[in-house]
Parts: C-alpha cells; sequence; structure tokens
C-alpha cells in the first residue's frame, strides 16, 4: 500500500515558538539544536534547521552558476519527503515508539526546521563512550525493539537506505538511565516504493553501510539494501569495528565494492553466538538476491530461540485450555503488550487422544511471531 499524508507546514519563524538553547550538530545544509518552547522551558526539542543559502552554496560547489529554481525546488521536495516518511513510520494513530516522533515544520524564505523528539544520545556515542562491544542480551534488545518500525518499513515499502549507528537513537526513560528506547531517525535519505517490483538507482547513503548493489553503477535495488545496511550495524556492535572499511578519500566508494568482491565474507570474524553469527553472515551476502528477505530475519533463530520472560514482566489475564494470556511491560524500556502464550505440549497431548497428528498443527502457530515482534 502506498500512504499520502498532507503536509501542514507553518509559513512563519519556527522562533516565534521555540527558544534554541544549543547546536548539537551540524553538517553541510544545516544543524540540528536543541530547544524549548517558549512558554514551557521543560518541554524540550530537537529541531533540523536547515538554511536555503548553504544549500544553494552546496549544490552551486563546483559549478560556475548558482542552482536553478528547480534544483531548489527539488531540495525542498526531498524536505517534505522526509516530514512525509517520519509521520508515516511513526503510523496513522502515532503507536510506533520506536521512530522519532514528529511535532511539527515550519518554512519561511529562508529556511526549512523540523521539529521532532529530542533524544539523549546516538547508538555510535553510546558505543564509544562505553567503550565495549554490545552482548548478544544488548543486540537481541536493540533489533527487538527497532523490528516494530523495521515492520512497519517493510509493510510500507519505505526503504530507509542510511541505517547507521548515528541514526540510531536512545531515549533514557529513568533517571537511573536502566531503562531505555531505541529509536529510528533521519528519514531525508528514504523513499517509498510504489510497488514491490519497483528499484531504485540512486546512490545514497553512508559509504560503511552502503550495500553493494548501492555502490555498484548502473545497478538497482530495493528494500535488500536496507538489511545489509542492518548487518553492518550488528557486526559494529559485536566487534566495533567495520568489516569493509578503506581508509582513503579517493573514491572511498568503488575501493569499498572491490574489498567486498575480493574478501566477500572470508573477513568476517566469527562470534560466539552461532545464531548471531548465521544472523549477520545471511545479512552481509554480496547478492541481495541470496540474501535473508526481510521475513526471513524477522523468523531468524536468533529471535525465535529465545525466553521472552527475560524480557517481560508478567501479569496473568486470562487462561484457557492450551495457555495464557499476559499482560507484559518490558524490562529495559517499560513500552506495554499483551503476549499469548500456546502450550505445545498441552496442544500435542490433546490431539494425540483424539488420533491426530500433531506437528502439522503446532507448526502453523505464530505465537512466536507474536512474541518476537515486539
Amino acid at each position: 500500500s502506498i500512504y499520502y499524508f498532507i503536509i501542514s507546514m507553518k509559513n512563519e519563524d519556527f522562533r516565534n515558538y521555540y527558544k534554541i538553547i544549543k547546536d548539537l550538530d551540524e553538517g553541510g545544509y544545516g544543524k540540528v539544536c536543541e530547544a524549548c518552547l517558549i512558554n514551557n522551558e521543560e518541554e524540550k526539542r530537537a529541531i533540523k534547521l536547515m538554511n536555503k543559502n548553504k544549500i544553494k552554496q552546496q549544490l552551486g560547489r563546483g559549478k560556475l552558476k548558482l542552482p536553478s529554481d528547480d534544483e531548489i525546488k527539488s531540495y525542498i521536495h526531498s524536505f517534505e519527503n522526509e516530514v512525509n516518511n517520519m509521520k508515516m513510520i511513526e503510523g496513522l494513530n502515532r503507536e510506533n515508539k520506536n521512530t522519532v516522533k514528529y511535532y511539527e515544520s515550519f518554512l519561511t524564505k529562508d529556511e526549512f526546521a523540523i521539529v521532532m523528539e529530542l533524544c539523549d544520545k546516538n547508538l555510535l556515542k553510546k558505543l564509544l563512550e562505553d567503550n565495549r562491544p554490545f552482548n548478544e542480551e544488548e543486540i537481541y534488545d536493540l533489533l527487538s525493539q527497532l523490528n516494530y518500525t523495521f515492520r512497519i518499513m517493510v509493510e510500507t515499502l519505505l526503504v530507509h537506505r542510511d541505517l547507521k549507528l548515528e541514526n540510531i537513537l536512545i531515549k533514557y526513560e529513568n533517571k537511573e538511565k536502566t531503562k531505555y528506547t531505541y529509536k529510528l531517525t533521519d528519514y531525508g535519505s528514504s523513499k517509498q516504493l510504489l510497488s514491490l517490483t519497483k528499484k531504485l538507482q540512486t546512490k545514497i547513503g553512508t559509504c560503511n553501510y552502503m550495500a553493494p548493489e548501492v555502490l555498484e553503477k548502473y545497478k538497482t535495488y530495493n528494500q535488500e539494501c536496507d538489511l545489509w545496511s542492518l548487518g553492518i550495524i550488528i557486526y559494529n556492535l559485536c566487534f566495533q569495528e567495520y568489516p569493509y572499511n578503506v581508509d582513503d578519500i579517493n573514491n572511498p566508494e568503488a575501493k569499498t565494492l572491490d574489498l567486498i568482491k575480493e574478501k566477500g565474507q572470508t573477513i568476517l570474524k566469527k562470534h560466539s553466538n552461532p545464531d548471531l553469527d548465521n544472523l549477520i553472515k545471511g545479512l552481509l551476502i554480496i547478492k541481495p538476491e541470496e540474501r535473508l528477505t526481510w521475513k526471513k530475519y524477522f523468523d531468524h533463530p536468533f529471535f525465535v530461540n529465545r525466553d521472552f520472560r527475560q524480557y517481560y514482566d508478567l501479569t496473568e489475564l486470562a487462561k484457557g485450555g492450551y495457555g495464557v494470556v499476559y499482560r507484559a511491560q518490558h524490562k529495559k524500556n517499560n513500552q506495554k503488550r499483551a503476549i499469548k502464550v500456546i502450550e505445545k505440549k498441552k496442544i500435542k497431548e490433546a490431539l494425540e487422544s483424539k488420533n491426530l497428528k500433531s506437528n502439522n498443527y503446532i507448526n502453523s502457530l505464530t505465537y512466536c511471531e507474536l512474541v518476537n515482534r515486539y
């Protein structure tokens, strides 16, 4: 399905409503600031601020003339695209807590501004501060949270195209910083496919995370490129390094592609957890048609072969002949869920008492997926 949103941008200065506290990050086209509401300083926001003059300068680099109005309009369209995709991934009912929340946007003669949720840090900063690899439980916690956003991306045919450590944010849910939520951000490069057979061709993203089919000239790609980027993220968390890292500023994309083709998976370190090792290697397959699909990723043993009781506090709601329904609260991020648990043993006993085979019935159950998707 293709979703469209009507973007309502205020044609006025965001400073009429917000006060900038400090700059958080700066790029070629603008910067991200921490701000608060003018009438409530306790209400903090992040504001992505883009300056039109900087955009003109960047688009005109290496040229002897200023960018045309059409080029500027094209960049304005990319700004609208980012807002659209943020709203779409957050969900029609704004139920997705694992993507950065969108508030509003502003458009003036000189600036664009997107007002969004303020988080505490990005995943790269956490990895550098902790100066240690993530263990398998931390990786499971991260992925099981982000999988909710990934499922919406898959269902809406959205390709993020810039999955990386810097675009995964952390928001602490308590003062002790023991409970937190992971949130995906930066949909500026994302693109919604018109159909499952539609392909993209624009080379876009961050070199160390770009899939080989994106790096290669004239190749087309689809949602599988995000799976490669996800594999790079997981590998980085496990081993604190990029598997295909080229320390050369001259044509790094071509040299990264050459390294991937030359070394393949021989360069990959082996993880002690066989399921996690298999997951990484399934994601980092050069040919996208042989790579794990999103469905196989969601159903991977790394997610399924786990006891959900490790991750949720449970309160029994209802009990039936084959199992129990629980009210569940995630131990790390406090998110509330319902979990339906069906006991295979009871199904087997009931069916075999009637001389019926139980294997097909048990294999058709999706309770593992119901638990895993959250």
